[in-house]
């Protein structure tokens, strides 16, 4: 199995701790995780290697991630950061979604042999949502169309190359869950926010709720967040920062 860690390509803004690893997952070898104390949950026992190295590469660049935080560094852990990382224990709900310790936030993200994962301390950004997708192909894009874009969202496509923007749309909306859902609690629905205005000079995305997810968070509201595109590796990241 190949894990090598890379430089982060995530358009993180406030958030400094993170970690982000090629991981070759047709070569599975379960035996380094597990070795580290991750473990995959017994409903993924039977899961094809791809999600299975998903899960594991998505903690184990957790606990680097919360080892960086630690050690108030950005850049890739060295070996005696490595081992107390693996110290760091990161829970799971039912959904297998981490559950971080006592006073962080963080977020995961994989797509195909990409993970990366970053961790804040809660007193400096209230939540975080981090996502990274592949560029859409033409079947894709037409789902995601269908499916997750608001009616504003499909006007505003005939001003951008198709496959870029609908990535974009799909892959800001997970961002935003990712961000939301520990906060409010509740599921969020892709035609429950709708992207306003997507900037591909500057990289920055805003978005608006289009209802009420609870007594804080009010329809109308908006929110800004980032992406960055990867031409060479044809990937689009995202990334919502929720300020206090």
């Amino acid at each position: 199995m190949i894990l090598t860690p890379i430089q982060s390509p995530l358009p993180l803004k406030k958030a400094s701790h993170y970690f982000c690893v090629n991981l070759n997952w047709q070569d599975l070898d379960e035996s380094f995780f597990t070795s580290k104390g991750i473990f995959l949950p017994q409903n993924m026992k039977e899961d094809v290697p791809k999600k299975k190295a998903h899960f594991l590469g998505g903690r184990y660049c957790a606990h680097q991630a919360l080892s960086l935080m630690k050690n108030n560094s950005s850049e890739i852990c060295s070996a005696n950061e490595k081992e107390q990382a693996e110290l760091i224990p990161i829970k799971k709900n039912e959904q297998g979604a981490p559950i971080w310790p006592e006073g962080v936030i963080g977020s995961i993200t994989h797509t195909e042999n990409f993970i990366g994962a970053v961790v804040e301390s809660s007193d400096n950004l209230r939540g975080i949502g981090i996502d990274t997708e592949k560029i859409l192909g033409p079947q894709s894009v037409v789902m995601v169309e269908s499916l997750v874009a608001t009616d504003e969202e499909k006007r505003k496509s005939l001003s951008f190359d198709p496959f870029e923007y609908f990535t974009l749309i799909y892959s800001a909306k997970e961002s935003i869950f990712k961000c939301l859902n520990p906060i409010i609690q509740k599921y969020i629905e892709f035609h429950d926010v709708t992207i306003e205005t997507v900037s591909f000079d500057s990289k920055v995305f805003t978005f608006r709720l289009l209802k009420d997810l609870n007594e804080e968070f009010k329809e109308g509201m908006s929110f800004e967040g980032s992406f960055h595109i990867n031409q060479d590796q044809e990937k689009l990241h995202t990334a919502f920062e929720l300020y206090h």
